[in-house]
This record gives structure tokens, C-alpha cells and sequence, in this order.
């Protein structure tokens, strides 16, 4: 199961994006949201998800919550 800070999320929706150039597993973030790269050129941008211990939410406010993110999706 994919991690944050040892902290399972759980990803309900999600999205591909293609011809991006990525590391799988880096975390590519804009403000509202979180993209994590799979390589091949492509990446998966997360639309809503839920962290161990917290609600279900959208990216966005699980990025304007949580602000910077380590650079690495644990899987």
C-alpha cells in the first residue's frame, strides 16, 4: 500500500498523465496537486485520496493541509 511519512493513503481516484518525464515513486507537486511519476513518461496525478488516520479528501486540500511532501512515495 503507498505511503506518505509511513502513514498508508489510500487512493480512490486517480488520473494519467502522459509525456511527462518522471522518476517512479518522485513526488511532482504543484500547489493543489500531487503527481507522483511512474516512469516511461508518465505519472499519476491523485485527485482524492485518504491518509491513514484522516478523512477522505480531494489532493488539493490534502496538499494545502499538509504543504510540502518529501520527495518520495514509499509503495
Amino acid at each position: 500500500m503507498p505511503s506518505i511519512d509511513g502513514k498508508s493513503l489510500k487512493i480512490f481516484r486517480a488520473e494519467v498523465i502522459e509525456n511527462i518525464n518522471s522518476t517512479p515513486g518522485v513526488i511532482i507537486q504543484g500547489q493543489k496537486d500531487l503527481i507522483v511519476g511512474c516512469g516511461e513518461n508518465s505519472a499519476l496525478k491523485i485527485i482524492e485520496l485518504q491518509q491513514e488516520g484522516s478523512k477522505r479528501m480531494n489532493a488539493a486540500d490534502f496538499m494545502r493541509g499538509r504543504g510540502f511532501i518529501e520527495n518520495k512515495f514509499e509503495f
